[in-house]
């Protein structure tokens, strides 16, 4: 079973349960840029994807998602807005690299909503973080691993926080889907077993990094793998801000594959080997 997953350090936690102990052997992990996952699952490289939220919110008819899994945060150090000066002044131009839409969507609404700004987004593809650094306008929005925790201009916001200060829910970065009808429910227990696997060495999985003080605090404090209530009430808050601002036919649901009841699920696996069908 291949699954593309970010080639960001956020996704690292969710994928070590995935390649521990009765798993390793189910499931083949690429590690990819956020813009190759969706490429790779429609082009059918990969069975599953790790993909953002507002693209998965955006292609409702084209994909299903397992539930129980979210990859979500109170803050994110690998989003951060460097403004060239206060608050107190408007931000005009924001520069970014659109293979980071979801950042770029999220940047928007905290800022007209906290800041009653509404700044024009310049797009500057593949860019380097430390490229952008030098982009003609007075704010950039920073993604990746290498963002800087600060830069040279007067302020840098964190947009995970942002979106926790407005919508009081972590905010939900990504879910794990697939094609349309392509998952059964051995498929479904098989990655939320991993996920589960993930969160229960989280602690063994952390001492092993080398990290700073502040990432080891946001592995260990604010990044989350499962889908409970919290991340499921941050979903419905996103939901509504897509459908008001990008002014869609309706509020947008997330296609979410649930499990049938164990007795099903018990009948089904004496029938299933557990691929993708």
């Amino acid at each position: 079973m291949r699954i593309a997953v970010w080639n960001m350090p956020p996704a690292d936690l969710l994928v070590s349960g995935l390649r521990s102990g009765p798993f390793q052997d189910r499931f083949e992990i690429l590690r990819n840029e956020i813009s190759d996952c969706e490429r790779l699952l429609r082009e059918g490289e990969v069975d599953m994807a790790l993909l953002p939220t507002t693209t998965i919110l955006r292609n409702t008819t084209d994909f299903d998602v397992l539930p129980a899994v979210a990859l979500s945060s109170w803050r994110y150090p690998f989003a951060r807005l460097s403004i060239d000066h206060g608050l107190d002044e408007p931000i005009k131009r924001v520069a970014y690299d659109p293979r980071f839409d979801q950042e770029r969507f999220l940047t928007g609404i905290t800022l007209r909503e906290h800041y009653n700004m509404e700044p024009q987004f310049i797009e500057h593809p593949e860019t380097t973080v430390e490229e952008l650094l030098d982009a003609d306008a007075d704010a950039r929005l920073l993604v990746g691993a290498n963002v800087p925790m600060r830069s040279s201009g007067d302020l840098m916001l964190d947009v995970g926080q942002e979106w926790y200060e407005l919508a009081q829910y972590p905010m939900v970065w990504g879910l794990i889907a697939s094609l349309k009808d392509r998952l059964n429910p051995v498929v479904i227990r098989s990655i939320r077993d991993g996920i589960q696997a993930s969160e229960e060495q989280r602690g063994i999985w952390i001492r092993a990094q080398e990290t700073s003080a502040d990432l080891h605090a946001f592995y260990t404090e604010d990044l989350r793998l499962r889908l409970d209530d919290l991340a499921a009430a941050s979903l419905t808050e996103l939901r509504q801000y897509l459908f008001f601002f990008e002014q869609g036919d309706e509020v947008p649901d997330v296609p979410f594959v649930f499990l049938p009841d164990e007795e099903d699920e018990d009948e089904e696996d004496e029938e299933d080997d557990g691929g993708i069908v």
